[in-house]
């Protein structure tokens, strides 16, 4: 049985050229509008994933740039979870093996509301130091000029 003209033009796309057009539109795909590009779908899902927004009209009125910020900001806030998991690991390892521990030791909470007050950015870092800075300050100025001397043929 003889195939219809008909059915060749669909099965080859329409006037015959199978380079990378559209059979709808007879458009190269490389030339088709970006919206027709975008899965809507994929959108949706993100948003209902890490933005836990389900609102199609408000998603649907951001910008590429607004969506994608969004997004990014998201998955930032996903790092910050898993670092302050890490450390509250860190800080029961720590709780758990020493000694005498201390929560200053872990976290200064008074330092850390000192520092935010006076718009320091370091009030994540607030925890009592573990060696004392004057002391190690001097020792640095002490020590400044110094060079070991090594004599060969010394056994220790």
């Amino acid at each position: 049985m003889e195939e219809s003209r008909h059915d060749r033009e669909i099965r080859r796309g329409r006037k015959g050229n199978e380079e990378g057009r559209s059979s709808e539109r007879n458009v190269p795909k490389s030339q088709k509008r970006a919206s027709e590009l975008i899965d809507y779908g994929a959108i949706y899902t993100d948003c209902a994933r890490y933005l836990g927004v389900y609102d199609i009209e408000l998603i649907l009125s951001w910008t590429p740039n607004e969506y994608r910020a969004f997004i990014k900001g998201a998955q930032h806030r996903e790092i910050d979870e898993y670092e302050r998991m890490a450390k509250a690991a860190m800080f029961n390892r720590y709780a758990t093996n020493a000694k005498k521990a201390n929560e200053k030791k872990m976290f200064d909470a008074k330092q850390a509301r000192k520092r935010l007050e006076e718009n320091d950015s370091r009030w994540k870092e607030s925890r009592e130091p573990s060696l004392n800075q004057k002391r190690y300050k001097r020792m640095k100025q002490a020590l400044e000029g110094f060079v070991p001397v090594f004599s060969e043929g010394r056994d220790f």
